[in-house]
């Protein structure tokens, strides 16, 4: 039997009583009343956590410290004020032209050569830009940054920088420097490249001097690493002047030592006219190096230094061909064991590469570098006689396809020295025989055979130094 029914104990007389019960619209009407009240609640505090900056819209997190504040840089070329308070913005300046110091004047029997011609639409400027970024790319990458730097876009240049190993410039300090400068001088006229300086096998530096409409002038000293990131960086009055004078010192230098060519036959001079268009003329231990190559006439006006496919190096004329003393000397560093590079690639740590260098004992040196791996005959303390064979033309080192790096410098060691002007004695040039020859881009060049015996090709190896195999392989310094 059911139990009779019962009123509900929340009800009298089928009215609710106040306060027990809510019903289901009740909930949802609170439900959309909390989510109103939490967006409120949301609004204000991203208004009291966030701060918007004037650099392009940008917002930053103020509540979270930036891992690169002060290093970052607007768009615009703003200024961010040390406090983080309120922005300064300064607006980006023409980029200024890169400028050439003068050429030395050329002796009369340097012939000059052709001046350098761009394709149809673009300048001699672009031309010379295009020629350097094959010879030399990190003095294209230094000169960009010389630009972005000094026309205000600190975020392009920011972007140039090397951060894996952390080597990078002082960047607030660099920035602000810069910025005081050309907020008292306005924007440079032009800058000029007065010098770059090898240091070791990791680091290229490039100085360069801004100048400005009022006469004022702002050193600045870019570090490249190899791969063209900059990895140093400053701005100051100590860094040009010692510099500049080191940088041409030796330009109206006449060589001491009696040169003869460092090779039999008929070699091109490559990388060798004084000037800018030349990858070797703005380094100062590397000014008046030269490029020497075997190449065979083709078509009228075009040469040839390998035959195809080109992808060995034994395809290369110049590979394997004889380097021999230029003069008599004494070896003072040898080095070999480099292994020989791969035509187009280059050896990072080894800019040198296989080398002999000589003293002429009268405060000249011959450097011959880029040699063949396991091809050096001589050891430091031998002393040699003009024309005895010394190594094999290789492909070893800074280089991309083999060929001989020869040059004169006034120290034993290249990274500390500047380098000399090699004038040669009794060569044909183009031709013609003539003395104090120093070689220009595209001459022809080889030695006059006189009645005087010299050791070729066919002179027998030192006994212990010959090529050997590729375990027996030295590698030799002094």
């Amino acid at each position: 039997m059911r139990n009779p029914p019962t009123r509900d104990a929340r009800t009298q007389g089928g009215r609710a009583q106040p306060g027990r019960l809510l019903r289901p619209w009740h909930l949802l009407g609170l439900g959309w009343l909390l989510l109103f009240a939490s967006g409120l609640s949301l609004s204000a505090s991203a208004g009291n956590t966030m701060d918007a900056t004037s650099d392009g819209g940008a917002v930053r997190d103020a509540g979270r410290p930036s891992s690169d504040a002060g290093l970052s840089s607007p768009s615009d070329g703003g200024e961010r004020s040390p406090d983080g308070g309120s922005l300064t913005v300064a607006a980006p300046l023409p980029i200024p032209a890169i400028i050439e110091p003068p050429a030395p004047p050329l002796p009369p029997l340097a012939r000059r050569s052709k001046s350098v011609r761009g394709k149809a639409g673009k300048s001699a400027s672009a031309a010379t830009e295009a020629q350097l970024e094959h010879q030399n790319p990190l003095q294209v990458a230094a000169r960009r940054y010389a630009q972005l730097l000094l026309s205000r876009r600190f975020d392009e240049a920011f972007l140039m920088h090397e951060e894996a190993g952390g080597r990078r410039p002082n960047w607030a300090s660099l920035r602000s420097a810069t910025s005081s400068f050309l907020d008292a001088h306005g924007g440079p006229t032009a800058i000029e490249q007065s010098i770059a300086l090898n240091i070791g096998a990791e680091l290229t530096t490039f100085f360069f001097t801004a100048r400005f409409s009022d006469g004022a002038e702002l050193p600045l000293r870019v570090a490249l690493d190899y791969w063209g990131h900059v990895s140093g960086a400053a701005v100051g009055s100590e860094i040009i002047p010692a510099m500049r004078q080191r940088y041409d010192r030796n330009d109206a230098y006449k060589t001491r030592t009696s040169l003869s060519l460092p090779f039999s036959g008929v070699w091109t001079a490559s990388n060798a006219t004084l000037g800018p268009g030349n990858g070797h003329y703005l380094n100062a231990n590397q000014r008046f190096a030269i490029d020497f190559l075997l190449a065979e006439e083709g078509e009228p006006g075009k040469r040839k230094t390998s035959r195809p496919p080109g992808k060995q190096n034994t395809d290369y004329f110049s590979f394997g061909q004889d380097i021999l003393a230029p003069a008599d000397g004494v070896v003072v560093q040898a080095v070999d064991g480099i292994p020989d590079n791969t035509p187009g690639q280059v050896d990072v740590y080894y800019r040198l590469g296989n080398t002999v260098v000589l003293s002429f004992e009268n405060g000249e040196f011959a450097y011959l570098c880029h040699l063949m791996s396991g091809s050096v005959r001589v050891r430091p303390g031998d002393r040699v006689q003009r024309g005895q064979v010394l190594a094999k033309c290789g492909n070893s080192g800074n280089s991309t396809a083999p060929h001989l790096h020869f040059q004169l410098t006034d120290a034993p060691l290249i990274t500390y020295s500047t380098s000399l002007p090699a004038y040669f004695h009794n060569v044909k040039r183009n031709g013609s025989v003539a003395n104090d020859v120093l070689p220009q881009s595209g001459d022809r060049l080889e030695n006059v055979v006189s009645g005087r015996s010299e050791r070729r090709a066919s002179e027998k190896p030192r006994a212990g130094l010959g090529t050997g195999s590729a375990g027996k392989r030295r590698r030799h310094s002094g």
